[in-house]
């Protein structure tokens, strides 16, 4: 596919078709800046079908989709209309257009949705101006107009023979030729299906890593504080206790109490675990030893 494609011709039948091939070639005669891409011609031999679409319709600024009383429900016609649609380009423009008798209210949504344009000559002018504008090309509009007037003669006569052909029935699709569509399918999907894996098994390994540093945070916390404070009253005798624990160790370091700075809680867990820790002393506190005399002991 040219780099400077930018219309997109989307068609679906023998009579969508022949309308396809007619703007394919006709288009450029009326506005050089059209650039149009039919798969029918413009996919090379031994290239993938999908793939050449799918790039493709990501480039086009202009889509003409060519609607048909047969082809209104065609699957190719929906899918590519859609992905049109959908490109990042908000000014890509979807353009419907209606053949042999269709009107506005045969279409129904989604293809509805567009404002289509009806296969007469006015309309068909005005989808010409809609394609010069957002092709940003410099084609004045008193220019164009007499460029049209000049080709459409042409289309309007392959647009005449194009419904006059018989829209040929498709035979039935073998299992052989459906199956050979779906593995070619899955083979053009198979890379976006890994990346799917490959996200998936990262968020596995992700939420097992997380539980399992949950799990060990839990058991060391628990390990340093084996019991739970609660409240500030508790909290206070927890310090408490520790400055306790301190000043037995180290009873004439000086400074300011700590039973004063931990408050009347702190100042009663205070007393309660000097005591304690004095007690052991006391009991087995014992006088000067006086000798006595041999016997003594």
């Amino acid at each position: 596919m040219a780099e400077t494609n930018n219309v997109f011709i989307s068609w679906s039948g023998e009579r969508s078709k022949r309308v396809a091939e007619a703007l394919r070639e006709w288009l450029p005669n009326v506005l050089q800046a059209a650039k149009p891409w039919l798969s029918r011609s413009d996919i090379e031999k031994g290239a993938r079908s999908l793939d050449e679409i799918g790039r493709a319709l990501e480039a086009m600024k202009v889509g003409i989709i060519c609607l048909t009383p047969e082809n209104l429900t065609a699957e190719w016609i929906l899918f590519e209309s859609g992905a049109l649609s959908k490109t990042q380009d908000a000014q890509t423009r979807v353009c419907t257009y209606l053949l042999f008798g269709l009107t506005h209210g045969n279409v129904r949504p989604p293809l509805g949705m567009f404002h289509g344009t009806t296969a007469d000559k006015e309309d068909t002018r005005k989808l010409i101006h809609t394609i010069n504008k957002h092709l940003d090309a410099t084609v004045t509009d008193e220019r164009l107009d007499k460029t049209f007037e000049k080709w459409w003669p042409d289309l309007a006569e392959k647009l005449e023979t194009a419904s006059k052909a018989a829209e040929t029935v498709a035979p039935k699709r073998s299992s052989d030729e459906m199956l050979a569509e779906i593995l070619e399918f899955t083979r053009a999907m198979t890379p976006q299906i890994l990346g799917l894996v490959r996200d998936t098994e990262l968020e596995r390994r992700t939420r097992e890593f997380l539980t399992g540093a949950a799990a060990t945070w839990n058991t060391v916390s628990a390990a340093m504080n084996p019991t739970p404070v609660r409240g500030f009253r508790d909290i206070s005798r927890s310090l408490a206790q520790d400055a306790a624990a301190h000043n037995a160790a180290a009873p004439n370091s000086g400074g300011t109490s700590n039973a004063a700075f931990y408050g009347e809680d702190g100042k009663e867990a205070l007393a309660e675990n000097t005591a304690d820790s004095k007690a052991p002393d006391q009991k087995n506190k014992k006088g000067p030893r006086i000798a006595r005399g041999p016997g003594d002991k």
